[in-house]
């Protein structure tokens, strides 16, 4: 066992720069904040930049190419990735760890799963000090690693790199499907003028069921219960064995499958198709389904609006910015006539349904990576005895 500060050229942690989020620029130079790393990948959502003048003052915590970036406070401690390659130049805030691997003696992809598979350790070694939950620089140097040679490492770790590599064409994929989606609709759909067309609401092509309030709704003792959909794991697209469970016997209404369409109405506001597998539904999130309309038409739709919503939710935020269902009612859409209807589910469906078949078959990946994870790493499966594809690239980063 070696110590990792013994392998490691670099750990630490950055700075907010002066001024908070008011320094915050629409351009620049890349931060990368707690919101952005998620365990293996990298998340764009939230992504802020700074000039060049808070960028200089930051120099000292610039990333590099293969760094890991470490979680260290709240209640996303100990989530890792590898630093995202097209993203650079950037620098990390406070609340992320730069860890950078001595390449003489330590893979970065390997560093990584070191890291992902000892998560447990890592978040009660975080809840060790004082109130809050986090990661001192110190409790990260003094991280005891089993260091294999260099091509060992490699070896061990490649069947994880494989998968990643087959989740990351899968979500880049569904990038460019989303895309594609949205340019027809706004083309077809949105921008057409045709006088057969009637106009109706959200409320009318489509019905929006509230979750429960599921910490009244909890699993009895011979009941292992559903994960909970909250907020949080719909902006993740998971639910981990931190998910609150509820009980298996509530109404299929509060039910959600994967394929459904999902409306986060409060707090964060967003719009999903859910893949991670069968979940009660939280209050504060919609359901949305129709008996009379294609998944795509009410999907994209709802899709369209969302920036109005986060506009209208931010304008009335007090704690926790939220929309009415008043506001479905007002959002004016237009319904095709009969034939039409038809025509563009001849060609929207089958992309949307594509886009379906890739968000669960990367979650199946997913659950697939983190099975075998503890088990490369713990030396339990004989990785000599595996045969495994080379990726195109054998380096996680992206």
């Amino acid at each position: 066992m070696t110590l990792l500060k013994n392998l490691c050229t670099k750990i630490g942690s950055g700075a907010t720069p002066r001024g908070g989020k008011d320094s915050y620029k629409s351009e620049g130079t890349s931060i990368f904040r707690s919101q952005n790393i998620l365990d293996w990948r990298f998340s764009k959502s939230g992504l802020a930049f700074i000039d060049d003048m808070q960028a200089r003052k930051l120099e000292n915590v610039s990333v590099q190419m293969g760094d890991i970036l470490l979680n260290i406070t709240g209640e996303s401690v100990a989530r890792a990735c590898t630093a995202p390659c097209n993203l650079l130049p950037a620098r990390v805030n406070q609340h992320v760890c730069i860890v950078r691997p001595d390449r003489a003696v330590l893979d970065s992809d390997y560093l990584l799963c070191v890291l992902l598979s000892m998560k447990q350790q890592l978040l009660k070694l975080a809840s060790s000090g004082a109130t809050r939950q986090a990661l001192t620089k110190e409790m990260i140097e003094n991280i005891e690693i089993d260091l294999p040679i260099l091509s060992r490492q490699k070896e061990i770790v490649s069947p994880l790199v494989a998968i990643q590599r087959e989740i990351d064409v899968l979500n880049r994929t569904n990038g460019y499907l989303y895309e594609m989606l949205v340019g027809l609709f706004n083309e077809l759909v949105i921008d057409r003028d045709s006088s057969n067309w009637t106009n109706g609401s959200l409320l009318d092509i489509a019905e929006y069921r509230n979750g429960l309030a599921m910490q009244k709704y909890r699993p009895d003792q011979d009941d292992r219960g559903l994960p909970v959909l909250k907020i949080r794991e719909l902006r993740e697209g998971t639910c981990g064995p931190e998910s609150e469970r509820c009980s298996s016997d509530i109404d299929e209404d509060i039910i959600v499958n994967d394929g459904d369409v999902v409306f986060s109405w409060s707090g964060s506001l967003l719009v999903d198709i859910w893949a991670g597998g069968k979940v009660g539904l939280n209050q504060h999130l919609f359901k949305v389904s129709s008996s009379k309309y294609d998944e795509w038409f009410y999907y994209l739709w709802t899709d369209h609006y969302l920036g109005r919503f986060i506009s209208m939710a931010a304008d009335r935020a007090t704690t926790m910015g939220h929309i009415k269902r008043s506001a479905l009612k007002q959002a004016v859409v237009k319904i095709p006539d009969k034939r039409s209807m038809a025509n563009l589910s001849r060609l929207f469906s089958p992309l949307l349904d594509e886009f379906i078949a890739n968000k669960i078959q990367s979650k199946q990946l997913e659950h697939l990576r983190d099975a075998l994870l503890t088990k490369l790493m713990s030396g339990e499966i004989d990785i000599s005895k595996v045969e495994v594809p080379t990726p195109p690239n054998s380096h996680l980063c992206d």
